[in-house]
């Protein structure tokens, strides 16, 4: 009962927003998927970028249009796995998005074997796009778009 409602509290922070996901080295396939499951399932736009990738390029974005400040929610998937260079990278990134003034979660697996810590990311990921569902009000199985785009391919 408590991490249902952990992960509806996350989703209320995620309504109305861009989740836009953080990841590195064994955690990336898992954010890749959760990244999906916002696209399909909770109908709403998501992006993700690898650690050190986004910290040769993207922060330089940040700064415009200054309304995407308001849109944009980070979330990055930390690990204590994390060789400590890479650490020190989300470290120096969330430092970044707090000098501008762009919002941003953070969750970090308690396991201490990386394949455990990549199936709670899946179950942490899974929970929060659900609950975002219900915010939403919408039916996560249906893929309107996706059948319409089927649809035209057949004719």
């Amino acid at each position: 009962p408590l991490l249902f409602f952990l992960f509806a509290v996350i989703s209320q922070k995620l309504k109305g927003t861009i989740p836009v996901l953080v990841a590195s080295d064994h955690l990336y396939g898992a954010a890749h998927t959760i990244k999906n499951q916002f696209n399909e399932s909770a109908k709403t736009f998501s992006a993700l970028f690898d650690i050190p990738e986004l910290n040769h390029h993207l922060m330089e974005g940040l700064s415009n249009p200054i309304k995407q400040k308001e849109l944009l929610k980070f979330i990055f998937f930390a690990s204590n796995l994390y060789d400590e260079r890479i650490q020190k990278r989300f470290r120096v990134t969330s430092d970044v998005l707090d000098k501008n003034n762009i919002s941003y979660l953070t969750f970090t697996p308690n396991s201490e074997k990386r394949l455990s810590q990549i199936f709670e990311t899946l179950i942490f990921g899974s929970f929060t796009v659900y609950f975002l569902t219900r915010i939403y009000e919408i039916d996560p199985l249906k893929v309107p778009w996706v059948d319409y785009f089927k649809k035209q391919l057949a004719k």
